[in-house]
């Protein structure tokens, strides 16, 4: 006897046995019978395991799945969201441009250093 394929990792599976003692050909009668039944714990593991997932998901399956959608649902609404703000604030900087103030450019001139007035300078602090 084979066990079922479509088994989930973690099941557990009983397989029962039937044993009917014989005389030659002629079975014993049924006080002579023994069943003995094994319980199994199944492991499952590679792509079967994943389809069997999909076709019969568990309670942690449909968490999973609907926290996943959850997530995406929500980071659809966050990007229009805030690609509406991009949007927004691109048009006011566009309606602004009209009203920028000119500004003059002015040159500054570069200082001109001289070691000597800076050491002079430096005496006299130190006399202060």
């Amino acid at each position: 006897m084979t066990p079922p394929t479509n088994l989930k990792n973690g099941e557990e599976v009983e397989i029962q046995l039937t044993v009917t003692p014989m005389d030659e050909e002629v079975p014993y009668d049924s006080e002579f019978t023994q069943m003995v039944t094994f319980t199994y714990l199944t492991e499952c593991s590679g792509v079967s395991c994943l389809v069997n997932e999909i076709v019969r998901p568990g309670a942690q399956t449909l968490a999973l799945g609907v926290g996943l959608v959850f997530v995406l649902i929500f980071a659809v609404y966050r990007r229009g969201k805030s690609a509406g703000l991009v949007n927004e604030v691109n048009q006011n900087f566009i309606e602004s441009d009209d009203e920028l103030p000119v500004v003059e450019e002015k040159l500054i001139p570069v200082p001109i250093v001289e070691e000597e007035d800076e050491i002079e300078l430096l005496d006299e602090l130190e006399e202060i």
